[in-house]
């Protein structure tokens, strides 16, 4: 893995400028490009060089350029003498925290500054709070279909194939309801657009609203009950779900030397109660679905499904959509 040299403080310079455009503190920062906090507070002091490939991940995410650098060689340290400085440092000190020691500090860490008002307003950024409303239920949709939340953020990933303009859609929809734009971030190695918003009172809200932390699958999250509250929230939250979890199938068969061609919409998800709300939420705005697989729940009749675009929509115009509301199928 690649270090790199920078001149005296431009890595510290350019550190700071990422933090200051994607509105994160450096626990942050580090989280969502896959370091420690301590790691990245020790290359912003410079003591350490670091890995070119988290540098670039912050350049991407910020789209600010990296400073002139020089490439280590990949041996560049004495590894003996690294060896001899472990055996040192373990003769003076011991042995040294492990993952676990440093996730309990951490936590204990986060205690103090919440219980520290002054303090805790360093590490959180003031967003609109949205009423309840259409648009918040599409995007509780979209995040149970394709997203989730850490303690930090909001992070929703989508195909970066097919997903493109439905990325912009998202990122555009959570600006509109939070009045703060997110980054978003095309990953090649993965095909995957991340559209990530940061804040730990965003996160406390969309907790408060129904949204948990952490796997959906294990936990068998729910849809949150105050969508149930109006026809308009189920209609969108489900809009939510079928562009994410969701796809637009051209079902063909051939009888008698002649091809049939006819639409199917077919939803599937891990989670038993959101099955459940896809399955009763169309029963209850007028559609029959069927629950014809363990994960699914799907549109069969072709009328329906044209009648499913037309009611409720999809933001995500993939190639079968656009086929079907043409005409083709």
């Amino acid at each position: 893995m690649d270090k790199l040299l920078f001149k005296e403080d431009e890595l510290r310079a350019f550190i700071t400028q990422v933090q200051i455009k994607l509105n994160l503190n450096t626990n942050q920062l580090a989280e969502l490009v896959g370091i420690s906090g301590r790691t990245l507070r020790d290359w912003k002091r410079e003591k350490f060089n670091p890995q070119k490939e988290v540098l670039v991940k912050c350049s991407k995410l910020s789209q600010i350029p990296l400073p002139a650098y020089k490439t280590l060689p990949q041996f560049w340290h004495n590894k003996i003498a690294a060896k001899l400085g472990g055996k040192r440092t373990y003769e003076l000190y011991g042995l040294l925290g492990n993952r676990k020691s440093r996730s309990k500090g951490g936590k204990i860490s986060w205690l103090k500054r919440r219980e520290n008002p002054e303090l805790w307003k360093k590490y959180v950024k003031i967003f609109k709070i949205p009423e309840e409303s259409e648009d918040l239920a599409e995007l509780f949709g979209i995040i149970l279909g394709d997203g989730g939340l850490t303690r930090y953020q909001c992070v929703i990933y989508l195909n970066s194939d097919t997903d493109q303009e439905f990325a912009m859609y998202v990122q555009n929809l959570i600006e509109k309801l939070f009045d703060s734009r997110p980054s978003i971030y095309k990953s090649r190695k993965d095909h995957v657009w991340q559209v990530s918003i940061g804040g730990i009172n965003l996160v406390e809200y969309l907790n408060s609203k129904g949204l948990s932390l952490g796997n959906k699958i294990l936990s068998q999250v729910e849809v949150p009950k105050w969508i149930w509250a109006k026809e308009g929230y189920i209609r969108a939250c489900i809009r939510g779900l079928v562009d994410t979890d969701g796809c637009f199938t051209i079902h063909k068969y051939r009888v008698n030397n002649k091809v049939y061609a006819y639409p199917k919409l077919a939803f599937s998800n891990r989670s038993e109660p959101i099955l459940q709300f896809m399955y009763q939420g169309l029963r209850q705005v007028g559609f029959n679905p069927k629950r014809t697989f363990k994960y699914g729940v799907w549109l069969h009749n072709q009328q329906e499904v044209r009648r499913y675009l037309q009611e409720i929509g999809t933001r995500n115009y993939k190639p079968s959509v656009k086929k079907i509301l043409g005409g083709v199928a």
